[in-house]
Formats: C-alpha cells, sequence, structure tokens
C-alpha cells in the first residue's frame, strides 16, 4: 500500500513520541513523566510557533515515523532569505528500511521547493545517508579543550557583568546584530533567550557598553570527578562578539578561572581563533610527524541543499555587482529531485546579469546539487571542485589551461563566496 505523509494532529503527537523514544533513546524517554514532558513541550511549540510543523508518514492507516518541518530566516551574504528546516526525524524500529526516511525527505524537499524556499537544512544523524540526497557539508567548528592560562590575561574586565533576565531584550538585540553581520545564521526569537534564563542552567557573562550589549558568552561548570568537587570544566556554550574589545575582557575573565578550572571547553566556528591562545593543545598530549601539537577537534555540522537554482543564482547575483563580461552553463545533475535537472545559461555584463534556459553556451560546468550547494554557500571555491575533479568542463573552444583557470576565477569572484557559513540554531 502507498505511504502517506500529513500533518499530524495534536493527539498523534503521543503516537510519535513513543517512535522518537526508541528511535533516539538518547533523549532518554522513558518514564511516563519524562515522555508526558516532551508532549507537552512538542504541543506547545506546535501551538505557538507558525514556523514549526510536524508531519508523519503512514503505512496504512499506522503511523512510522515522522519529523519537524522549520522555516527559518538565514543571513545569506547579508541578505535574509527563508531557509527549511528538518529534524528529528524518526522511524519506527519495525520500518527501518522501508524507505520511510528517504520518503520523508524527499516530501520535506518537495513541500518547500513548492514554497518557493531556495535552501534547505539539517543536522545529520548520518552524514553519508543525506549527502546521497543532495545535501552537502556546510557548517564547521574546532572544539578546543585548553587550559585557562592560555587566555592572556589583559588586566581589563570592567565591562563585564553577569545578566538578569531584566537583560533578555538587550541579549537579544546583541544576537540579531551579529545575525546581521554573518552569513549562515539564523534569527532567533526573543522567547528563546527567555527560556534559557528559566532554566538556571547557564550563567550569562555579558560586555556592556553606553547601556548597550555588545557582546555575551553563555557558559555552565561541571565537576570534573565525582570525588573532587574543586575542579572543574567551564564549558561555553555560545561566544557572541559584535565589539572587537570584548575579546580581551573575556579572555582576562577566563585567564582568571585557572586556580579552579582544569580546562575550558569551546567551539568556534572562527578558524583563526587559536591566535587568541597562548597555549591550544588539549588533554590529549597527542604529537603527530613532524611535531605537529594537536590542539581540538573539527567537526562538521549543518548540511544544506539548494532546492531552487535558477531563484538562488539571481539572488546571489542581485547582491553582488559582477565585474567584466562572460557567459558560462551551469549543467545541474540533481538524482533526487528530478525538475533540478537542468542547465542555465548565466551571462555576466556590467550593466545586468541574466540567467536563463535554452542552448548551451561555450564553456560548460557539470555540477551535482551537492556540490552545488557547498560552493554558492561558501564552503568550497569552485577552482578547489575543479582540481579535485568534482566539477566537469566541456568547452567547444580549445581552452588552454591558463584561460580556463582565469575563466573559473572571474566566475568565482562573481558568483562564489569566501565566508563559510555559521549557524548556532539547533533543531
Amino acid at each position: 500500500m502507498k505511504k502517506v505523509i500529513r500533518k499530524l494532529e495534536q493527539k498523534e503527537i503521543k503516537l510519535f513520541t513513543e517512535i522518537v523514544s526508541t528511535a533516539y533513546p538518547g533523549i532518554k524517554l522513558t518514564t511516563k513523566q519524562e515522555k508526558d514532558s516532551f508532549i507537552k513541550r512538542i504541543g506547545k511549540i506546535l501551538k505557538e510557533s507558525k514556523n514549526v510543523q510536524c508531519f508523519g508518514i503512514f503505512d496504512d492507516k499506522e503511523l512510522i515515523g515522522g519529523a519537524l518541518y522549520y522555516k527559518f530566516r538565514m543571513n545569506n551574504r547579508g541578505e535574509i532569505i527563508d531557509m527549511a528546516g528538518i529534524g528529528l526525524v524518526a522511524i519506527s524500529l519495525l520500518h527501518k528500511k522501508e524507505h520511510a526516511a528517504k520518503d520523508l525527505l524527499s516530501h520535506f524537499l518537495n513541500h518547500f521547493k513548492d514554497k518557493k524556499f531556495r535552501i534547505a537544512s539539517l543536522y545529520a544523524f548520518n552524514p553519508e545517508f543525506y549527502r546521497k540526497m543532495g545535501f552537502c557539508f556546510g557548517t564547521r567548528f574546532y572544539r578546543y579543550q585548553i587550559k585557562p592560562a592560555s587566555f592572556t590575561d589583559y588586566s581589563m574586565k570592567s565591562h563585564l557583568r553577569y545578566a538578569t533576565f531584566e537583560d533578555v531584550r538587550k541579549i537579544h538585540e546583541c544576537y540579531e546584530e551579529f545575525h546581521r553581520n554573518n552569513h549562515g545564521t539564523c534569527s532567533k526569537h526573543k522567547k528563546s533567550f527567555e527560556a534559557s534564563f528559566k532554566s538556571g542552567e547557564i550563567k550569562y557573562l555579558v560586555y556592556e557598553e553606553n547601556a548597550k550589549i555588545k557582546a555575551y558568552m553563555i557558559f555552565s561548570q561541571k565537576d570534573i570527578s565525582k570525588e573532587n568537587f574543586l575542579r572543574q570544566v567551564l564549558e561555553i556554550q555560545r561566544l557572541i562578539i559584535n565589539e572587537p574589545r570584548a575579546y580581551k575582557e573575556f579572555s582576562t575573565f577566563l585567564h582568571s578561572q585557572k586556580d579552579q578550572v582544569d580546562r575550558i571547553i569551546i567551539d568556534s566556528h572562527d578558524f583563526d581563533f587559536i591566535h587568541l591562545l597562548n597555549d591550544p593543545r588539549d588533554a590529549s598530549e597527542n604529537i603527530l610527524p613532524v611535531v605537529a601539537h594537536q590542539f581540538a577537534t573539527d567537526n562538521t555540522a549543518m548540511m544544506y541543499r539548494i532546492l531552487e537554482p535558477k531563484m538562488f543564482i539571481e539572488d546571489i547575483l542581485k547582491i553582488k555587482k559582477p565585474e567584466g563580461r562572460f557567459d558560462f552553463t551551469l549543467k545541474i545533475k540533481d538524482t533526487f529531485i528530478k525538475k533540478n535537472n537542468i542547465s542555465l545559461n548565466i551571462h555576466i555584463s556590467k550593466n545586468k546579469s541574466v540567467v536563463s534556459m535554452g542552448k548551451l553556451s561555450d564553456f560548460v560546468i557539470g555540477i551535482d546539487i551537492l556540490n552545488l550547494a557547498s560552493w554558492l554557500m561558501g564552503v568550497i571555491d569552485l577552482r578547489k571542485l575543479y582540481s579535485y575533479g568534482l566539477i566537469e568542463l566541456d568547452s567547444k573552444e580549445k581552452r588552454k589551461t591558463k584561460e580556463i583557470e582565469s575563466m573559473l576565477a572571474d566566475i568565482q569572484k562573481t558568483i562564489g563566496f569566501d565566508i563559510h557559513p555559521i549557524c548556532l540554531t539547533p533543531f
């Protein structure tokens, strides 16, 4: 029987919770109290937010899986656009390997493609599985585990103070300013900050200047062992900085914890963060040839997929003022969404840029939907894709290597991007 996918009714969230409890045992939905709390939380989110929906997949009349569909507002090269997201994809253990997850993903992608969303995203339980569906590796970050003394003592922290619930509006404004200035970040609702304060599990340390919060750090502390409550690990969940001078004051604060804190754990999307540290080495003491010190773990997180290639590229060309004059064709291959198997002719000139379909130009770039997303989101340079053999070039004219490199450089400069996306929004 053909599977049916539809939005779940409130009364069906209980059935979905049972599936989630076995699909993700780590969430710990074992007791009735834990399950009731989860049902209440999901129900509240669905009731209060217009940007979250819960869809289920049915085999006959039996619910065999489901997921949450999200709408986000993402910064794309300084422009705020709509982005689709999918999370909590859960399939009944009795119905695994029946393509239910694949069917659900297909529905999700087409659901938002029909709404003209340009891009979709997710956090993958298995990156390989989603790469087969056209999702590229997106956000990356380093996890540092460093000694407090690795931070410099600048003897300055006069602008730092602990925040209270009354600071929620200012903290939210600080984050939104960060969002407007950082590619890949998503807008957040003020309620998410209110909820984090009410939980009481974390502390907010803010940098305030002229009655405005210009930076903040969210952190928590935990004992290194049950046997020693005097030594701790300090974990920084978030470091948001809009004012460069704040770095020195946060550094002073972290350095001053060295008498009680063994290690500071911090995730940084900034690959140059190492230059703020005196000693970036982690606790492993691993040394690789030739005398290379392990300092962090590299992690891949958010994955992206282009839903509307033509519209996405048109939006980019509206943001960027093209330089030079050239024509080329992008021949896009998409094995998951057949409608995306298209060829786009891109004409660049000083006065205007045109993206059209029709007869191929003299210079054709063959690219799959996965690598298209990597390139357009600023994860990888077009020339690097070429050097890896991940794109194919077809030219009617015989072009020398230098001419090809020059052409790719022009295209990269006009349509590519050299800043990796950052995403700080869990879902």
